[in-house]
């Protein structure tokens, strides 16, 4: 881990401890990544004493199938914002 990483509480592993405080998180673009993030960001939200706010980046597929929709109706999910599909820009790397 990069001495910057630390200053930000950053983990290598972040599965190995609970979110605490404010974070983002942009978890790989695949269905697994995805669900498991925002399964541990609700769990260390619902555990915690003090408010544990988590935005995350999540594409959305047009369709309630993508992996994490299903907890976005959980009581601690608040949808903030939804960027339309066409003005999304994809970085060099992710174009196929």
């Amino acid at each position: 881990m990069y001495a910057e990483d630390a200053l930000f509480r950053a983990n290598f592993d972040a599965y190995s401890v609970k979110c605490t405080g404010a974070s983002q998180v942009s978890p790989e673009h695949k269905a697994v990544a995805m669900e498991m993030a925002m399964r541990w960001a609700i769990l260390s939200a619902e555990e915690a004493a003090e408010p544990v706010p988590t935005t995350f980046e999540l594409p959305w597929w047009d369709d309630k199938s993508s992996s994490y929709a299903r907890w976005l109706s959980h009581h601690t999910v608040q949808a903030l914002a939804t960027i339309d599909r066409s003005k999304f820009i994809k970085s060099p790397k992710t174009m196929g």
